[in-house]
């Protein structure tokens, strides 16, 4: 697996994932004997060159370092007995003092179960929400990546505003709009650097003004190096949501029957879309159990989002359920 470095006085900063291609994030920095991690991710088309799912996927970390899909880094990386169970007492000795996770997309959070459990976590309250929703709907799936067993307890949310201390970094995290809710950008202190990593953002959404926050801030800290994500960063134009829930009202009028639509399961923006169109066209929506068991969780858990997210008991939504097993 390639490798960039950057040194910035005593600071080193190595792009371990992410780099020349979407995705896969995974930035690790030192200063001294201080390390920390940028997002846990993987890059979804190196991935697909090697599984395919439901019917091939890794067996383990292992497997993934040796193919180059996953950095080679002992010690951030859990210790798992013989049967699969998590070897709590032999965890690897590490000066990895914190892991960052600046959203709750896969390529940005893989690898997260397959973390050393000597090793913080960190993440917005909102991405703690998604966290406890996977393990709650995969509680039968205790094999390959998906091992998150004692994962909760060495957990650590954070909202705009709070500093966290982590050996000799201080990390700022600021909100930043996205295609779910609970994205961050950080700003990282160290005694000779100061970084920004924006992880994934957007100015055409409806909360445009966060991005706005975290770009406010960036002037403010004046960084040494600016890490951007830049998957749309040439000739791309894009519609804002209102657009997007305009053109669905244009489209959903001229359709009699039903209409199949398709967007992530954490895009809450794209399903108060399609709610605000069921609602003046009288259209129901069919979703899966686990789209509205979600929905739920979010409109529970969270306060900024409690108020925003429809009724979900309203008669226009029905949700569907596929048995695991026969019959």
């Amino acid at each position: 697996m390639s490798e960039y470095k950057k040194f910035i006085k005593g600071l080193e900063v190595r792009f371990l994932g992410g780099k020349d291609g979407i995705g896969g994030n995974l930035i690790l920095l030192q200063y001294r004997r201080s390390k920390i991690i940028l997002d846990m991710g993987i890059q979804f088309s190196k991935l697909r060159s090697f599984y395919t799912w439901p019917l091939r996927t890794p067996s383990g970390i292992d497997e993934l370092v040796r193919l180059g899909i996953a950095p080679r880094i002992d010690e951030l990386y859990a210790t798992w007995k013989k049967d699969g169970t998590l070897d709590l007492e032999h965890q690897r000795e590490t000066d990895i003092c914190g892991v960052f996770i600046s959203h709750y997309h896969l390529d940005h959070c893989y690898l997260l179960p397959q973390i050393n459990r000597r090793i913080p976590v960190y993440m917005g309250e909102t991405a703690k929400i998604f966290f406890e929703y996977y393990v709650k709907i995969k509680r039968r799936e205790k094999r390959g990546i998906w091992r998150p067993e004692k994962l909760d307890e060495n957990i650590k949310t954070f909202r705009t505003g709070d500093k966290m201390t982590c050996g000799e970094f201080n990390v700022f995290p600021v909100h930043v709009d996205h295609s779910l809710p609970g994205a961050y950008g950080f700003i990282v202190e160290c005694p000779e650097a100061v970084i920004a990593y924006t992880g994934d953002y957007r100015l055409h959404g409806p909360k445009e003004e966060l991005t706005e926050d975290f770009i406010d801030v960036c002037r403010e800290f004046n960084p040494d190096l600016f890490i951007t994500e830049g998957t749309n960063f040439f000739d791309v134009t894009s519609l804002t949501e209102e657009q997007v829930s305009d053109e669905l009202m244009r489209m959903i009028r001229r359709v009699k029957g039903a209409i199949l639509a398709s967007f992530g399961l954490k895009d809450v923006d794209r399903f108060k879309s399609y709610f605000k169109v069921s609602e003046e066209t009288n259209k129901g929506i069919l979703m899966s159990y686990k789209q509205l068991f979600l929905l739920k969780e979010l409109k529970d858990k969270d306060a900024n989002l409690r108020h925003s997210i429809p009724d979900l008991k309203s008669d226009l939504i029905t949700a569907y359920y596929k048995s695991l097993t026969k019959g």
